[in-house]
């Protein structure tokens, strides 16, 4: 007959196989065909080869008495008025369920539907489902009667206990214990369906409140379920079972419990939407409704024709195969899926809206040659097509993010999506890379995503342009001075970074410049590309003499385009690079010293007995010959031989020991007395620098921050018990901290009385906009706010928030406080602040009046910034004006007047660890 083979599938389900004859049809009703499921296609070539045995050569052209169809409505028999409240669905116009009133269908005919279609598929159809929703209003009248009016679908709560009071009456009669009985099993029916409170109560907590077993209060359950779930009962639910059918029907036969409890709640008019464990509890009586547990619950009606639907699979099968790398994602699948069976004009899609990714899930679970990779569906292929899986994923993920993304981020969700897939760091790196725009430190983005300002990139072209040329550079670098200078400008472009700046000029092409890789820009048909310190020392050697540093640094950051934080570590780098001293540099190639020149030199250094030995010391015993050499400081001989002779001695760039000697004094007049020969003198022996005084000689030397470290090692040869030199730090005229662990020289900053009264001036303002009742402040929060409007500091030393608080603190102004180097206190405030325990005192009186919990205490100190990890010891004990009580600290009564050290506790133990 040329049936389709998915239709030969349905009649076989209903016992007629494709072997069978064919006038075994006229056995079955047309009705019955209908309802097995069966394509209008098949049952039009049904009706013609009937038509043929039958000797009509075309059915649809016989000819009806229409007057012998009946014209008589089908509901003569019910009450209409008792279905007002009960509209019916009749169809998803637009994506909408439309409804329809019973007097409205009331009012259809079959003569009516003949005599409009005629005798077709689609007329004898709709007769059909005119007596299916016949034998509906039936089941709806019927429980209408028995109590289920349409005030009864009101609440979904009210629903279900009107079922419970129907199926389980209450007995009145004369046995008292038996209705007890009845009404504690009502009751515990009502907790595990959870209408009572929106909550399924558990076994155990209702035998608790009922003194049964929960053995006993499953047994009961298991009765009454058995029960409720009779199909002739849950006819009284026709209802709600009618309209959970169609909402599952527009997404395809499965969906969220959530969504349908919330259409439900709008459709049926409920104020008060069920949770989802009492919806389950209460729809699973339904044999019909399968729930799937998971994240989010599903709901499957389990007879829908969709669900087992062989060309549904096959036709999904093959969008997977044919989408780009083999995978489709859930979120495009429905919509596929939804155009191919509305295609096909399927009986279900007069019902579907979309397939709901649930649907899609499913099928895709029990199709052979299909498997699930988080949210896609993947087709079963060969090792060779993995990797262009691998690109599609990066793809899709960066696409829904609709951001950057950190490829180690895309490398984690590729890693659940694709469960038991082995990659590296470095081969995330280069699959995201590959196929994604850099837009951040190791962040990337998708290329939809990403605008090129046009205007704004001409004009960054031109800017390098104008660089190489004019400079002769072999290249420059976009993540530097470059990219600062236009920062702003890009920002307000949606470019927020140095790497995103790199990825619009790449993007955008150029035809004079090329962008080989991050952050280097060079002209086009250049094929070299040295490192940054080849750079650097390419132009200290075209300078053809002794530069200053901050020359230097001046070109590396705003010619070259270094930046900032990185150029401490190209500098370092820099071959053939001298230190001549005051603040000079000069390649060695521009020098007139050769190494076998130093070698005079060299051979004294055998004499020092003291390693290492300073740069000064051997300075001041070849002093003559460094003179002859040109070679004019310390710092420069040291210099020329650590290049010359790296890693063979032990010399630091240390001046100490280095004595320039006096200039030539005028010839003195003779005063001698009576009896002293005439020309001598009396012998002046100078006194050996202090501690303090070596430091600061050393630090000044150095011209740069100076670790601690780096100062222990200098002091320790001479000083071998000299464990700690903070003490020598007190005194802030010539040195100040430059972070927790380094100090710097002033005279390396260059610091005036009119540089500290501007940063005093600033403090000053920003605290009077603060407006703060507290005697103190953190410089941690105002050096981010001031650091741009601070005075300059020569050569490459950038600011920190140590340095300004101990700038700070070396003035008149204010006090600077605290291990931490952060607090600091206007000395012009009436406060009495000189310590840090003044300050923990203030917060005890002002936040706890006087009496604090130590642990909260701790808390607030430590939120305030006012305290790290080690107690201080206020909090120890040590100090008079509080006394600690066991877990609680508070100011001791006598203000002013402290108490004895006997009266002081000791901080518990376990507070103290």
């Amino acid at each position: 007959m040329g049936l389709p083979a998915a239709d030969l599938e349905r009649l076989r389900a209903t016992a007629l196989f494709p072997e069978d004859q064919a006038e075994t049809l006229w056995s079955t009703g047309v009705g019955y065909l209908i309802e097995a499921g069966l394509s209008d296609a098949a049952i039009a070539i049904i009706l013609r080869v009937l038509g043929e045995l039958s000797g009509w050569p075309d059915v649809t052209a016989a000819s009806i008495v229409i007057e012998n169809v009946s014209d008589a409505t089908l509901y003569s028999d019910i009450r209409l008025d008792e279905l007002s409240g009960f509209p019916v669905p009749a169809g998803t116009g637009g994506g909408e369920i439309a409804t329809v009133a019973w007097e409205d269908l009331a009012a259809i005919t079959e003569q009516t539907i003949i005599g409009t279609s005629g005798f077709t598929v689609a007329a004898l159809k709709a007769i059909g489902e005119l007596w299916r929703l016949r034998n509906l209003a039936g089941d709806l009248e019927r429980a209408a009667c028995a109590g289920f009016s349409a005030a009864a679908h009101g609440e979904f709560h009210h629903l279900f206990e009107a079922y419970l009071r129907i199926v389980f009456p209450e007995d009145s009669g004369p046995d008292a214990s038996q209705s007890a009985v009845k009404k504690r099993d009502f009751g515990l029916m009502v907790a595990r369906l959870g209408i009572a409170d929106g909550r399924v109560w558990t076994l155990k907590e209702l035998g608790r409140a009922v003194q049964v077993s929960r053995e006993r209060v499953r047994q009961i359950e298991s009765r009454m379920r058995s029960v409720l779930g009779d199909p002739a009962r849950l006819r009284y639910l026709r209802y709600l079972w009618l309209w959970i059918d169609v909402l599952l029907a527009t997404r395809g036969g499965v969906g969220t419990v959530s969504e349908i409890a919330a259409e439900l709640q709008d459709r049926l008019g409920w104020t008060t939407l069920p949770s989802e464990e009492a919806f389950i509890s209460s729809i699973v009586l339904s044999p019909r409704y399968e729930v799937v547990p998971g994240r989010p619950l599903e709901l499957v009606l389990s007879t829908h024709r969709c669900l087992n639907c062989a060309e549904v699979r096959s036709a999904l099968l093959e969008h997977v195969n044919r989408a780009p790398d083999g995978m489709l994602s859930l979120e495009r699948a429905p919509e596929v899926m939804t155009r191919f069976c509305r295609e096909r004009h399927c009986r279900e899609s007069s019902w579907l809206v979309r397939f709901s990714a649930q649907f899609v899930r499913r099928i895709g679970d029990s199709t052979e040659g299909i498997s699930r990779h988080g949210d896609f569906l993947a087709a079963d292929l060969g090792e060779n097509k993995k990797k262009g899986r691998i690109s599609y994923l990066v793809e899709q993920i960066l696409l829904r993010a609709g951001s950057s993304l950190h490829f180690k981020e895309v490398q984690r969700q590729i890693g659940q999506l694709v469960p038991g897939l082995q990659m590296s760091t470095s081969s995330a790196h280069s699959r995201v890379s590959g196929s994604s725009v850099l837009w951040g430190p190791g962040s990337f983005i998708h290329p939809d995503f990403v605008t090129v300002p046009e205007t704004l990139c001409a004009e960054i072209e031109d800017d390098i342009l104008e660089r190489l040329t004019s400079h002769d550079l072999p290249f420059v670098l976009l993540n530097g001075g470059i990219f600062e200078s236009y920062r702003d400008r890009l920002a307000a472009r949606n470019v927020p970074s140095r790497e995103a700046l790199y990825s619009c000029m790449r993007r955008r092409g150029s035809a004079t410049l090329s962008f080989p890789d991050y952050p280097y820009v060079r002209r086009q048909g250049d094929s070299t590309l040295p490192r940054i310190p080849e750079a650097l020392e390419a132009y200290l050697l075209k300078r053809g003499k002794p530069i200053f540093r901050a020359e230097l640094v001046n070109f590396a950051l705003t010619i070259l385009g270094v930046e900032r934080t990185q150029l401490q570590n190209y500098a370092a780098r820099i071959p053939n690079l001298i230190r001549t001293g005051g603040k000079k540099v000069v390649h060695v190639g521009n020098l007139g010293v050769k190494k076998s020149d130093l070698a005079p030199i060299i051979e004294t250094l055998a004499e020092f007995t003291v390693s290492p030995v300073t740069a000064g010391q051997v300075y001041q015993r070849n002093f003559a010959l460094c003179r002859q050499q040109g070679i004019t400081t310390p710092l420069f001989l040291h210099s020329l031989i650590h290049h010359f002779h790296a890693g063979e001695f032990a010399v630091s760039p240390s001046r100490a020991g280095f004595r320039p000697p006096p200039p030539p004094r005028p010839p003195r007049p003779d005063r001698s007395k009576p009896g002293r020969k005439k020309g001598a003198h009396p012998v002046v022996t100078r006194r050996p620098l202090s501690l303090a005084a070596q430091v600061v000689r050393y630090v000044k030397d150095l011209a740069a921050p100076c670790t601690t470290r780096e100062l222990l090692e200098f002091l320790r040869p001479k000083y071998r018990n000299i464990d700690n030199i903070y003490q020598l730090m007190k005194s802030r005229k010539k040195i100040v901290w430059y972070t927790l662990n380094a100090v710097v020289a002033r005279q390396t900053l260059g610091w005036t009385d009119e540089k500290q009264a501007t940063i005093e001036e600033l403090t000053a303002s920003y605290l009077k906009k603060r407006e703060r009742d507290q005697p103190f402040e953190l410089v941690s929060e105002i050096f981010p706010v001031l650091h741009h409007q601070l005075p300059a500091i020569p050569g490459e030393i950038p600011w920190t928030s140590v340095l300004l608080h101990s700038l700070l603190g070396s003035g008149s102004r204010y006090l600077a406080l605290g291990v931490a180097k952060d607090v600091i206190v206007p000395t012009a405030d009436p406060q009495v602040i000189a310590t840090m325990n003044d300050i923990y005192l203030y917060v005890l009186r002002t936040r706890f009046h006087g009496t604090a919990a130590i642990a909260p205490f701790i808390n607030v100190l430590r939120g305030m910034g006012l305290m790290k990890q080690r107690l201080p010891k206020f909090l120890l004990g040590k100090d008079p004006r509080v006394t600690i009580q066991g877990d609680e600290i508070q100011v001791v009564a006598a203000a002013g007047t402290p108490p004895s050290r006997a009266g002081v506790a000791v901080l518990p133990r376990s507070l103290q660890s």
